[in-house]
């Protein structure tokens, strides 16, 4: 009845726990043995960035492969350290939900599994939204070559520093967003519809506008600095 809890939290989450990069190597290797040693094993894992909630957590490449992985391995038991202070990082219920759909079956698409989610969740806001999420992918591979190594914990700093999200980068996001809600707005959905998918575009809308405040709040004029703090405000009421 003694169960095994392995909690790497040295590990790359880019990666794959047996992808064998420089630093998994040694947490691959240690996962396989304790699946040898115990039908009771239990993982401990890490989804959000330490250093800063308004980073979105790049995981996004490893969580199906980890699911595999502990499905072969047997794993009786899974659970992830979020951000459980509050939902102020990006694609917060995206990933509670993707990471709970791999529990149940770890086979599935995890790009498909997302596309779900944001159809469903976003509605006609769904294509701008799955835009904004492979966009911020596609950055995670331009800090890769400025950084030198596309490995990344849970406690990496680099990450999290302004120089790696430029004001154009952020602006480019913001547009996509917005044109998101435009979709949004010009839908056939009905009123009650339309104010749901609107709440949940906003979400991420103001998550975004918060982290281009607090590194580049000469961007806004004065009227648009309350106006978006004022929103902002009001969605942190949701967040916390």
């Amino acid at each position: 009845n003694v169960g095994m809890c392995y909690t790497p939290i040295e590990a790359c989450w880019v990666h794959s726990l047996d992808s064998g990069c420089p630093v998994n190597e040694k947490v691959g290797r240690e996962l396989k043995a304790w699946a040898m040693l115990t039908d009771n094993l239990l993982l401990y894992d890490y989804g959000t960035l330490f250093h800063s909630l308004q980073i979105s957590f790049n995981d996004w490449y490893s969580v199906g492969k980890n699911a595999e992985l502990l499905s072969l391995y047997g794993c009786q038991g899974f659970l992830s350290e979020v951000n459980g202070h509050s939902e102020i990082d990006p694609f917060h219920k995206l990933r509670v939900y993707l990471k709970t759909k791999l529990c149940w079956d770890a086979s599935l698409d995890t790009d498909e599994v997302i596309k779900k989610f944001c159809d469903h969740y976003y509605g006609p806001g769904s294509e701008k939204m799955l835009v904004y999420y492979n966009a911020m992918l596609e950055h995670y591979e331009w800090i890769n070559g400025r950084t030198g190594t596309s490995c990344s914990s849970c406690y990496d700093t680099k990450v999290a520093e302004s120089q790696y999200w430029p004001k154009e980068i952020l602006f480019k996001f913001k547009t996509i967003l917005e044109n998101g809600i435009n979709d949004i707005n010009k839908s056939s959905c009905t009123a009650e519809q339309k104010a749901k998918y609107l709440e949940h575009f906003e979400d991420e809308y103001y998550k975004l506008i918060d982290l281009i405040i607090n590194w580049y709040s000469t961007s806004f004029n004065a009227s648009e600095k309350e106006y978006f703090t004022q929103k902002i405000e009001q969605n942190k009421l949701k967040w916390d």
